[in-house]
């Protein structure tokens, strides 16, 4: 077997994919070093299992921290949700609560995540999609959350990623991401 050589005379840091896994592992660290408008153009390539709703970018711009201050943290928690995804499908398979799948999400990851425990603000966390399977429009809950840690911030201005794991036959049994940005209050994201 030969070897690859790759000479560059360039001093920054080379990062080379020879798998897909690396591949999406370079492409998720390169999305840390870029700016607001620049993430919004690319983190959706960057996450295989994540389908991401229209609202994601303009909830970008409602972050409660700074984004450069938060933005390593959300790569990390969206990395964890794609990496999660298949055990999702195999829960919800399973009849497992949103309650069960918060828990193991956070045993597996030790990202804080739980359900919405306020009812009232649940509507606003509903979304419509085609369920391919039954041939319908489905009604889908993104009320699962994680949440940014609060060291150095105020606990009460705690920014989240609103999310519903995946269901088969809807956007193919992906993770389906509705906001990253400050946490719902009074029915309004």
């Amino acid at each position: 077997m030969l070897a690859h050589f790759v000479l560059s005379l360039d001093e920054k840091p080379l990062l080379c994919a020879y798998t897909p896994c690396k591949f999406f592992l370079v492409k998720r660290e390169y999305l840390k070093k870029l700016s607001k408008s620049e993430f919004k153009d690319s983190y959706e390539e960057c996450f295989p299992n994540i389908y991401f709703a229209d609202s994601v970018p303009s909830s970008l711009n409602n972050l409660m921290t700074d984004f450069d201050l938060i933005k390593e943290e959300i790569v990390e928690h969206l990395f964890r949700l794609d990496s999660f995804s298949e055990r999702f499908l195999t829960m919800r398979r399973s009849g497992k609560s949103n309650k069960d799948m918060a828990l193991a999400f956070k045993e597996d990851s030790g990202i804080d995540c739980s359900p919405q425990s306020n009812r009232r603000d649940v509507e606003v966390l509903e979304r419509e999609y085609q369920n391919e399977i039954e041939h319908r429009m489905e009604k889908v809950c993104c009320e699962l959350h994680t949440k940014f840690q609060t060291y150095g911030r105020q606990r009460q201005k705690q920014d989240r990623i609103y999310f519903s794991a995946g269901k088969d036959g809807i956007k193919e049994g992906r993770v389906i991401v509705i906001h990253i940005g400050r946490h719902i209050k009074n029915g309004k994201l």
